[in-house]
């Protein structure tokens, strides 16, 4: 049962001065999940336009969602605004607003406030403008603001072409040195840390790729949605890889897996490179017929083979043999459970766990550089948590107000 369960209506006022006039305001209607409705009605233009305000709270009051629709001029204005987390602690709020049907702007807010550090505010807050043609203009800001005027931030601005990628990127601050910030902007972690997680995808995987030096093979990293019973979160298949973002909770995972799937192509890509030289047996005792044929197509061989080659060979040997006798992954959940030595033996083979390390090295560097901006500029790490992590935060904060947990080296109870 709700909380609060009495409407409360007011009548109409006169217009301001510059056209707007309250028509109607009905808060605290009652809705079928135990929370409750405010709708405020309000002309403007001098009556020529009209917006209708609603928002919805919780069984606790607790404001969650907010739409405004707009009607004037410009045509038809809607804002959809979803709110997490607690006001007085941790808060994060994401807009979107359309004009007639068309995205035109998004909002990302993250607040934490910290009352036992004097007041001290932690925040992070990201303007995307999005153009006709689906290119974007951007700015963003890093920041913690202390009593006695203490105001430290990280500004980025981008912009990114049609399909996600980015075209622009700058960096500034009013307290790091730009020698710093400039091996921050050499990834694409800090300005796209607070996108939705498709456009994310988008961003970083150009990096990826480049990372895992794949580049120049066309491959194709698209969202998809898979299977309930589907045994994982991800696939890859040449020259495509697609990640099904249902699936992840956090921007860092999706880091390494898009990692990971890119690793396995590059282990294609050298199996690929040294192909002929594993016709001819690739050992030492081929290599004067390897010459031989290196010399009958018109190319020279290296007097020296440089260590970079030499391990290029070596994982190549490592990865056309796994791959020839490659055990796949159990295609359900169902399967996993039943035949748990089948994905062991997956898990275990050195393609599988040459690509878990890829990832995994991805992952780190994402959390890291995130880290350090974080410890440089003195916000708090909870701006890196996740909407589960946030609920996870207010449960606890609640029930420690109630006396139902207790706080044990820093581990809950």
């Amino acid at each position: 049962m709700s909380l609060i369960n009495s409407a409360i209506k007011t009548v109409a006022k006169p217009y301001t001065s510059k056209g707007y006039r309250l028509l109607s305001k009905s808060l605290n209607i009652p809705t079928s999940n135990n929370g409750t409705m405010d709708i405020v009605e309000i002309a403007s233009e001098f009556g020529k336009g009209h917006t209708t305000i609603t928002s919805f709270k919780d069984e606790k009051g607790k404001l969650v969602q907010r739409t405004i629709d707009k009607i004037c001029s410009k045509g038809h204005i809607h804002t959809f605004s979803e709110f997490e987390g607690n006001v007085t602690t941790q808060r994060r709020k994401i807009s979107r607003t359309s004009v007639n049907g068309k995205l035109t702007q998004e909002t990302i807010t993250k607040n934490v406030y910290s009352p036992d550090k004097g007041g001290k505010l932690d925040r992070e807050y990201l303007t995307i403008n999005y153009s006709p043609n689906k290119t974007t203009n951007e700015v963003q800001y890093f920041e913690s603001r202390a009593p006695h005027g203490v105001h430290n931030y990280v500004k980025t601005t981008a912009s990114r072409n049609s399909v996600g990628e980015y075209t622009h990127t700058e960096i500034e601050s009013n307290t790091l040195p730009q020698a710093e910030l400039d091996k921050y902007a050499q990834t694409p972690y800090v300005f796209s840390k607070n996108y939705s997680k498709e456009d994310f995808l988008k961003a970083v995987a150009p990096y990826a790729k480049e990372k895992q030096n794949v580049s120049d093979l066309g491959i194709k990293v698209v969202n998809e949605k898979l299977p309930e019973t589907f045994g994982g979160v991800s696939y890859g298949e040449r020259p495509r890889v697609a990640l099904d973002l249902e699936k992840y909770a956090n921007n860092d995972d999706i880091v390494d897996t898009i990692n990971h799937e890119l690793r396995h192509q590059y282990q294609h890509k050298l199996v690929s490179k040294y192909s002929k030289y594993f016709i001819l047996g690739g050992n030492k005792e081929c290599d004067s017929v390897f010459t031989t044929l290196l010399k009958t197509l018109g190319l020279k061989k290296p007097t020296t083979i440089t260590p970079e080659i030499a391990e290029e060979k070596r994982l190549a040997r490592i990865f056309r043999d796994n791959f020839k006798h490659h055990k796949d992954l159990p295609k359900t959940n169902a399967e996993i459970k039943k035949h748990p030595e089948a994905y062991e033996a997956y898990w275990n083979q050195p393609v599988e766990v040459d690509a878990r390390n890829a990832g995994e090295k991805a992952k780190d560097e994402y959390k890291n550089i995130l880290d350090v901006l974080a410890e440089r500029l003195g916000i708090s790490s909870k701006l890196n948590w996740n909407k589960g992590q946030i609920a996870m935060y207010e449960f606890i904060t609640n029930a420690e107000k109630e006396g139902n947990v207790v706080k044990v080296g820093g581990l809950f109870s």
